[in-house]
């Protein structure tokens, strides 16, 4: 392949040792062979499936989380996207939720965590920067042309009047970094306004470019917010059910207190870093259970493409158009 996995391997056991296993933890450091990495592309396409049918759903997320953590910690340059960050710290708390019928409500607590930290940090690292395309609101103005992959949509947008842009960038900012505090509301009418604005946001998004399953996996997550009174005429469900056992919701408890904790200093170092809390991350950092997020934190205003051309002679050349 373009980047071997045998020699990613190979090169970081020599250079840490013992401890590339903790800092690249996968299950190819037992096989790196083109087999193996099907095998178990197509294993986690099984186990997606069973997942879907709720057969042992515990079971099959912890095997999922391995399998994906063992696909990214190899992945390198193409898998070093926050999407597979967070979907890797998603399917943590999955595995928990799903040992009850009532969620736990110390680990139902950090997956709302998540959710905030995911947009309010998206949009403080824009102000962070100190990029002034933010702080004069042009910046979604340049995004349409200059991010990674537009779509014919971006083309449309990109030729708005500026006055529409700015509106949208400054928008943008609103919902990214005032709305989510609405995820900390009990009121079920508020987190369902906070639950369409996100999902409003996401829709743009989408429409305007390319970002893997980015977009489609963060409206699943803000499903959360809205209350079982919005939910169980369309799905159906019956959400009325005994409480755990105390023997499971006390370790259950103990974990989310601790992913509590991990939500609360990620945010926190992200604005006032502390040399103890960066270490405590830093040695979790291998298992992507509390990451820091935030893309195009400084905005990109020129798009630089490769030309290809091609002559008959050698003297007049003609461009590819893709």
């Amino acid at each position: 392949g373009i980047l071997p996995i045998r020699r990613f391997l190979t090169f970081i056991k020599k250079n840490l040792g013992k401890k590339a296993y903790y800092y690249v933890p996968n299950v190819f450091w037992i096989n790196s062979s083109d087999r193996a990495l099907m095998g178990t592309v197509i294993l986690g396409f099984i186990l997606s499936l069973l997942l879907m049918g709720h057969i042992c759903t515990p079971l099959i997320l912890i095997l999922l989380y391995v399998i994906h953590l063992s696909i990214v910690s190899i992945g390198q340059d193409f898998l070093s996207f926050g999407w597979e960050m967070f979907l890797l710290e998603i399917t943590f708390h999955a595995i928990f939720l799903s040992m009850t019928v009532i969620p736990n409500p110390f680990i139902w607590i950090s997956l709302n965590l998540v959710l905030f930290r995911f947009h309010f940090q998206g949009g403080a690292v824009k102000l962070q920067s100190r990029d002034p395309n933010w702080w004069n609101l042009t910046g979604v103005a340049y995004h349409y042309q200059t991010q990674p992959i537009p779509n014919m949509a971006a083309w449309y947008a990109y030729k708005l009047p500026l006055w529409f842009q700015k509106f949208s960038t400054a928008l943008m900012l609103i919902i990214e970094l005032v709305i989510p505090f609405g995820i900390f509301v009990v009121n079920e009418e508020i987190r369902l306004f906070v639950f369409f604005c996100l999902v409003g946001l996401q829709f743009t998004i989408w429409a305007t470019g390319n970002f893997s399953y980015l977009n489609y996996l963060t409206v699943v997550l803000c499903v959360i917010l809205l209350s079982n009174h919005y939910l169980e005429p369309i799905l159906g469900w019956n959400t009325a059910a005994e409480p755990s056992p105390v023997w499971l919701e006390i370790p259950l408890s103990l974990i989310g207190i601790a992913l509590v904790f991990l939500q609360i200093i990620n945010f926190w170092n992200s604005f006032i870093p502390n040399k103890i809390f960066a270490k405590i991350l830093r040695w979790l950092q291998p298992f992507h259970l509390a990451n820091r997020y935030g893309i195009f934190a400084v905005m990109t205003t020129k798009r630089y493409e490769v030309v290809i051309e091609g002559s008959d002679d050698g003297i007049h050349w003609k461009e590819y158009c893709f």
